[in-house]
């Protein structure tokens, strides 16, 4: 158009892209949250930032998930965990490889989700991260309670409060408690 100013017709940053996923995704909008994160990741990579392209593939991954469109989230939680591990990023990985627990435990797929969550929580805490890794061991406590292995699910559970960097009263009397079911289960007084 003449007079039409270049910026009119320029195309969103990759961060924008990303920022714009991330807003329609807390609204539930998933397929148009899916749509840009598919665009910055491809934006991403032409710019060769591979982290974010990456982490781009671990959102779409989630939003299949919630969307339980198996295959395709395990395709893009795996090809995230295994971009994450190349960039020798273990925070993120440790995120992509929870993420694909979930699906795994959605599927009720629980050796696979167990391993999973168990390679996660090394990775975070690898990379310094005791608020996720604890999310990821409150992820296997739960699955552990369902495949009936209360002793274990009540150790996890009790493990990741013990990592938690802050715990309020209720944090700390709900510890107490697992530690004293610990006590109970294991003979001790």
């Amino acid at each position: 158009m003449p007079g039409a100013s270049p910026a009119a017709h320029a195309s969103p940053s990759p961060a924008d892209l990303r920022a714009d996923g991330l807003r329609l995704f807390r609204q539930g909008q998933y397929e148009a949250a899916l749509a840009r994160f598919r665009a910055a990741e491809t934006v991403f990579r032409e710019q060769g930032d591979a982290g974010m392209a990456t982490e781009m593939l671990n959102n779409q991954g989630v939003v299949h998930r919630l969307r339980r469109r198996w295959p395709e989230a395990r395709q893009a939680l795996q090809a995230a965990a295994d971009g994450f591990a190349a960039l020798d990023d273990p925070g993120r990985q440790g995120q992509a490889l929870a993420n694909l627990g979930d699906v795994h435990a959605a599927r009720k797929e629980r050796r696979q989700a167990a391993a999973l969550y168990g390679q996660a929580a090394a990775l975070l805490a690898q990379a310094g991260d005791p608020v996720r890794q604890s999310q990821v061991l409150r992820a296997m406590s739960l699955d552990q309670l369902r495949r009936g292995g209360v002793w274990a699910a009540i150790s996890l559970m009790e493990r990741s409060l013990a990592i938690r960097p802050r715990l309020g009263l209720g944090g700390w009397l709900f510890r107490w408690l697992l530690r004293l079911a610990l006590r109970l289960l294991s003979g001790g007084a």
